[in-house]
């Protein structure tokens, strides 16, 4: 499945989550912690804390278009359109991340349950 290889390793975006993943509990710095997708399947994915400065590869989404753009995969739920950015092409801070998404017209991914979207 398409979804599934795009989760493997992707940077979010969490803000007062209902639902987490933990691969362990992260532990709160005075530094921002951002959170980082790390998974040999989108079955099994665990998340991990990570300095937000650290760079990593991302994942975007955005409106979906029919069909999506190059590149693009439509999330299994059919809402929106996904792409993840690897490390050896595009790795980017959070920030970083976030502006490459803004400028496809999406954000980074939000997760909001078990499910990608």
């Amino acid at each position: 499945m398409a979804s599934e290889s795009v989760l493997r390793s992707a940077r979010i975006i969490l803000s007062r989550p209902r639902y987490t993943d933990w691969g362990y509990k992260p532990k709160l710095k005075s530094k921002e912690l951002c959170t980082v997708v790390h998974s040999k399947s989108a079955l099994s994915s665990r998340w991990y804390g990570m300095e937000c400065d650290k760079y990593q590869a991302f994942m975007c989404e955005k409106p979906l278009a029919l069909p999506c753009y190059s590149g693009w995969i439509k999330s299994p739920s059919g809402e929106i359109c996904v792409k993840k950015f690897g490390v050896l092409d595009q790795p980017s801070s959070w920030l970083h991340a976030r502006n490459n998404c803004w400028g496809y017209g999406g954000d980074l991914v939000t997760i909001h349950d078990g499910t990608l979207c």
